[in-house]
């Protein structure tokens, strides 16, 4: 038997996690904001374990409804919000590596040592979760 999802809903009765548009830039901001301000939600790791679990969903929903009240882009609940964030992590991740490996074979051939650079955006995500960013080549 699958477990039941729970359906979060709107005021109006709107599903907030299903078609919901993309995340403005406005609300990018305002989450990254939020998230600097409340490390513990970054990692999605509570301190002190399960007992702290609610206080983390709290902030989350608290989230959702600074980000669902910016004016522009996406509705979601803190679930969905939680899952962008999750999303967003990964896909600029994923892009910085993307950037370094091409990086890495331009500068093989020169035989310089390369040097990466972060959009504003994976430089404050680097920040939030505290990654130093190192660059090594064997030549």
């Amino acid at each position: 038997m699958h477990p039941v999802k729970k359906r979060c809903l709107s005021e109006r009765g709107a599903d907030l996690r299903k078609g919901s548009s993309s995340m403005s830039e406005k609300q990018r901001s305002l989450m990254l904001d939020f998230l600097s301000e409340h490390p513990c939600m970054v990692l999605d790791r509570s301190v002190g374990g399960t007992a702290n679990k609610p206080s983390v969903d709290e902030l989350w929903e608290n989230l959702a409804i600074i980000l669902n009240n910016c004016g522009s882009g996406a509705q979601k609940d803190g679930c969905g919000w939680r899952r962008s964030w999750h999303d967003l992590k990964r896909y600029e991740s994923l892009k910085a590596k993307e950037s370094m490996t091409k990086l890495e074979k331009m500068t093989e051939k020169m035989n310089e040592k390369p040097t990466l650079v972060l959009s504003p955006l994976q430089e404050r995500i680097a920040n939030l979760l505290n990654v130093s960013i190192s660059v090594s080549i064997k030549f």
